[in-house]
């Protein structure tokens, strides 16, 4: 974001946002360089956390409980959509709408920036399969791991993020593929 972004002398122009913001740290940050940031999550406890440390820093940004299925915003209205290991987080059904719900914020030239959880993970396929690339690590048998007692976690491929990128065909869709562990 910072090669494309931080030269832009009035950064309040540019719209941002965070899908999962979870606790804000990201909010604070775009803030603080002087992005108009926007934070969803479907966690009323996650808002108010945000909320909390905006406040404590000084700092602001429009936060809404709302689902990255069905989002609220109009057509066309960002120029960054981000996420930090929120979508996996999701079957393979809600994340087709996810991105749609992207592509459809997103103005032509926006940009999303993602960090998603490849199927080359250690831990694809150990827990109850719900999908092909989704899995539910909820139980105890399955403790552990790096995604112990998460009830859904999807692992991507290179097949399906080109899908994503296909779809993103007027915006930047780049993607590179890593794993912690290789």
């Amino acid at each position: 974001m910072a090669q494309n972004y931080f030269k832009i002398q009035n950064r309040r122009e540019v719209h941002v946002l965070e899908l999962g913001c979870g606790s804000g740290c990201n909010l604070v940050f775009l803030d603080k360089e002087r992005f108009k940031a926007y934070g969803i999550d479907h966690s009323p406890w996650a808002i108010k956390i945000s909320q909390t440390l905006l406040a404590d820093n000084n700092c602001s940004a429009e936060l809404t409980i709302q689902c990255a299925t069905s989002l609220s915003f109009a057509d066309n209205y960002f120029d960054v959509c981000l996420e930090s290991n929120c979508i996996h987080c999701n079957t393979t059904e809600d994340i087709d709408l996810i991105f749609k719900e992207i592509h459809r914020v997103l103005k032509p030239g926006g940009r999303f920036y993602g960090i998603l959880v490849s199927d080359r993970s250690a831990d694809f396929s150990r827990g109850k399969k719900i999908d092909t690339q989704t899995f539910d690590f909820s139980s105890s048998q399955y403790s552990g791991g790096m995604y112990n007692e998460f009830p859904v976690v999807h692992f991507f491929n290179k097949k399906e993020l080109e899908k994503y990128a296909d779809l993103f065909s007027s915006h930047q869709f780049k993607f590179m593929i890593e794993t912690i562990e290789n």
